[in-house]
Formats: C-alpha cells, structure tokens, sequence
C-alpha cells in the first residue's frame, strides 16, 4: 500500500507542477499581450503629440509672417521681413512711454 501511496504523491506533485506552469504561463501571456497593448500606445500618443506640434509650428510661422507684416504696415520695421536669426541689428522699436499725457479736467469744485 505504501507503493500505490507514493505514486499518487508523485502523480499530484507532477500535475500540480503542469498546473504551475499553465498559470505561470497563462500570466506570461497576458503581461506580454498588455507590454505589447501599451507599446502600441504609446507610439500612437507620440505620433499625436509629434503631429500636433507640426501644426503649432506652422501656426506660429503663419503669426510670425502676420505680425511681421503689421510691423512693416506701420512703419515699425523696413524692406523685408527679416529672420531673427540674421545678424543685423533689431528692427525699430516704438518708444517705451508711448501713452499719451494726462490731462486733468476741471470740475465745478475747483472753479
């Protein structure tokens, strides 16, 4: 009797051993599928950010160009528009105090 006892000790150790080893496997599977899941979005959050900031780029050159071309409408710079990164020196600014003098009204109490 202490034979058959013995082998069915093996049997269990062996199939809890196989039971081990398809849930170890099992969980390998699914870490592997989600690694993979966020990978992909991953690489889709950085194509969207790359894009959106192309966009902003052109954006900005299309305000810069704009607000170039105000400045040169109102005297502010001359000929063409110019690079910042050009090495002559900064267009024209307008004058820092530009607001005009205050003036004070006279009200009936100071007559």
């Amino acid at each position: 009797m202490e034979k058959a006892s013995a082998t069915n000790d093996l049997d269990e150790r062996n199939s809890s051993g196989s039971v081990n080893e398809d849930k170890a496997k099992g969980v390998t599977d699914l870490v592997s599928d989600m690694l993979l899941e966020m990978e992909n979005d991953f690489k889709k959050s950085g194509n969207s950010i790359r894009d959106r900031m192309r966009e902003m780029g052109s954006k900005l050159d299309g305000l810069e160009q704009s607000i170039n071309g105000l400045m040169h409408d109102a005297g502010l710079i001359d000929g063409e528009e110019e690079s910042p990164s050009d090495s002559n020196p900064s267009p024209r600014r307008p004058p820092t105090n530009s607001s005009p003098p205050r003036t004070t009204m006279a009200t009936s109490d100071s007559v």
